[in-house]
């Protein structure tokens, strides 16, 4: 038996492999992420943006894009190896003509070829795997993206807390000057405290998306390397569902 189908079946039995399954390095060996790189295809999306809030709404969209569909994926992935284990497990091969990825002309006349050793069902399980990849590859680009962003941001609370301590120290002048001072120095100390507030909120939400997307990109790279050993079964089918940006 090949080495990439007997890692197949340990990984559905939770026996995990420690051999790589050399068809993942062939298909996936170029898509490898890498920290603060800016694919092509996010420069695109970036360049349609006029704003820093359309920016953040395009790859917060991008992300949850590729989220779904590797969800997708993943099912597809789990189901397939599922019954490529259940066709060696019984020697007897079966094609479940539902299945919704198709694979391209030379994979179908390999997969109907006798003396191939490969199924169709074999084939749909690398095209779900190498997808699946690509999704998790572009979605470790927007959230790198996203982390530089949120990084060097500016804070938005910035002209408004400028606007209100000019307006305070403006009135606070002129109760000065009207023979109130202890007006004055109750506005001054009140506008210190609200724009304190404003700014801490700011920084507290700020690290919090930070660490949201640390927290995704470390869980992402973990499922990678689960992947690329064929180490993924029916306890990763769920994890996807849970990387969500709720901001």
């Amino acid at each position: 038996m090949p080495a990439g189908n007997a890692t197949e079946d340990m990984a559905l039995l939770g026996q995990h492999g420690r051999f790589p399954d050399p068809s993942v390095a062939d298909a996936t060996g170029a898509l490898t992420y890498r920290s603060g790189y800016v694919s092509q295809r996010l420069e695109l999306v970036l360049s349609q943006c006029q704003t820093d809030d359309e920016i953040d709404r395009e790859l917060r969209d991008d992300f949850e894009v590729h989220r779904r569909s590797a969800n997708r994926y993943m099912n597809q992935y789990l189901d397939c190896l599922r019954r490529v284990c259940e066709e060696r497990s019984r020697h007897v091969y079966e094609i479940n003509d539902d299945f919704e990825v198709e694979a391209p002309a030379t994979m179908e006349l390999a997969a109907r070829e006798p003396d191939s050793g490969v199924t169709r069902e074999q084939w749909r399980l690398k095209i779900s795997r190498d997808c699946l990849t690509r999704d998790l590859l572009a979605m470790q680009e927007t959230l790198e993206v996203l982390k530089g962003r949120a990084d060097r941001s500016p804070r938005k609370s910035a002209l408004p807390i400028s606007a209100v301590s000019f307006s305070t120290g403006a009135l606070s002048l002129m109760l000065w000057r009207s023979s109130h001072p202890v007006g004055a120095v109750s506005l001054v100390l009140a506008n210190a405290a609200a724009a304190a507030c404003c700014y801490y909120s700011s920084e507290v939400q700020k690290w919090r998306r930070v660490e949201q997307i640390m927290h995704y990109q470390e869980n992402i790279q973990a499922l990678q390397r689960r992947l690329s050993r064929g180490e993924v079964d029916e306890w990763n089918r769920k994890d996807l569902t849970e990387y969500r940006l709720n901001w």
